[in-house]
């Protein structure tokens, strides 16, 4: 049974008295299970809410409500914390549909009797439901799209009495680019309910997949101890860009609480302008001597506590940190484990400094189409890598920017 086909139908009493009609459905909400009906909310003549049990209903449908009793408790009705009001919480708010990925609107939902008792078991987010309740639904085109209730998630920020049973638990199960999407598809309020729902990594992985505006803006609203936590799991450049879009007293209260040498090489990230290889960089690079072997490269990647992600390639440096080579990821894997990595090194054809545009940083990645182009200083030293994936999100956000202007 569809809830809007059973808001508003009369309800009864044992000896067929009228006591009003239904104006909500009270359920009781667990992430493990349905929303089970616990009750109706019942509007009198007179406008008053009264609450029904569901153990006092003994017909419920589309034709109306019928008790068990002909007593009514006439207290008025009062939320209890952990329930759910259907109509009022859950029907044409905002919803996420866990099997798209996306953020869906309840457009109805559905009831379903099992055992002997009513739970909410799917919701319908079609635009066709939405239409049938006005009254159009003899024009509406394309078909219903049910959207069973393990695989929707809801916001406790649109529950006026705290939902401690909303853990966002399936939601934080798909892809960060996926979370990312939907938070940037919600207001603050839902977006960094969804944040504040993750683990750390996860947080991190999804503010990354962000526009940074909204990322900085989403991470300025919380408390600069939340904030330096996402913050601490960030990629350095990443961090940097977020930083550099949010106020520097925001900025510097949480650079105070990073380990030390994750804020040093964020604030040297920070010196660099935005359109430069500097500021393009990142600082966090594998570094191997020449004389290295295969297999011990490998062997220290895996016993480190923390590699880059993603690990495109390691830079060979000199004993005055000047590069002498690079090693794509593919290349270290299949090679023999007691060759050297400087036998199977690739010379970098080219480097840059920081303070070249990112412009030309991204055009020489291009030209010598490398992983990771070196970005020394003048000295000649390693200072970072401008990677392939830092270049592609710098094309698209310049992408993104023409076609503001001219689209």
């Amino acid at each position: 049974m569809l809830l809007s086909r059973l808001l508003g139908r009369p309800v009864l009493s044992a000896s067929g008295d009228r006591i009003g009609r239904v104006h909500d459905v009270v359920a009781r909400i667990d992430e493990s299970t349905p929303p089970l009906v616990v009750g109706l909310v019942v509007r009198t003549v007179g406008r008053r809410e009264l609450f029904v049990p569901a153990a006092e209903v003994a017909q419920l449908g589309e034709e109306g409500v019928r008790l068990t009793t002909s007593r009514i408790d006439i207290r008025p009705f009062a939320r209890r914390p952990g329930e759910l009001l259907l109509r009022r919480d859950l029907l044409d708010k905002k919803v996420i549909d866990l099997s798209r990925g996306r953020v869906a609107r309840a457009n109805d939902l559905v009831l379903t009797a099992t055992e002997g008792q009513w739970q909410v078991s799917a919701v319908d987010v079609s635009g066709v439901a939405l239409l049938d309740r006005i009254g159009l639904g003899r024009w509406a085109r394309g078909e219903r799209r049910f959207v069973p209730w393990d695989q929707i998630d809801i916001f406790a920020s649109q529950i006026p009495v705290g939902q401690p049973g909303v853990r966002h638990r399936k939601l934080a199960q798909l892809h960060p680019g996926d979370i990312a999407q939907i938070v940037d598809e919600v207001a603050a309020p839902q977006a960094r309910e969804i944040l504040s729902a993750l683990d750390d990594v996860r947080a991190a992985d999804a503010v990354e997949d962000l526009e940074p505006q909204r990322a900085a803006s989403l991470v300025g609203g919380v408390e600069p101890e939340v904030a330096a936590e996402i913050v601490e799991e960030m990629g350095d450049d990443a961090a940097a860009d977020l930083l550099g879009d949010l106020p520097p007293e925001q900025a510097e209260a949480i650079l105070e609480r990073l380990d030390p040498e994750d804020a040093a090489a964020v604030r040297t990230l920070l010196s660099y302008p935005d359109d430069t290889a500097g500021g393009l960089m990142t600082t966090e690079v594998v570094v191997f001597s020449p004389e290295t072997t295969v297999g011990d490269a490998l062997a220290r990647l895996r016993a480190a506590e923390w590699v880059p992600d993603p690990l495109l390639a390691v830079v060979l440096v000199d004993s005055e940190d000047r590069p002498q080579g690079l090693v794509p990821l593919r290349e270290l894997v299949l090679a023999d484990p007691t060759t050297t990595l400087a036998a199977v090194a690739t010379p970098p054809p080219a480097t840059c400094r920081p303070e070249e545009p990112a412009e030309e940083a991204v055009r020489r990645l291009s030209r010598y189409n490398l992983l990771a182009l070196p970005v020394v200083d003048e000295s000649g030293a390693l200072l970072g890598v401008v990677t392939i994936d830092d270049a592609l999100d710098f094309v698209l956000e310049q992408s993104r920017r023409r076609s503001g202007l001219f689209g």
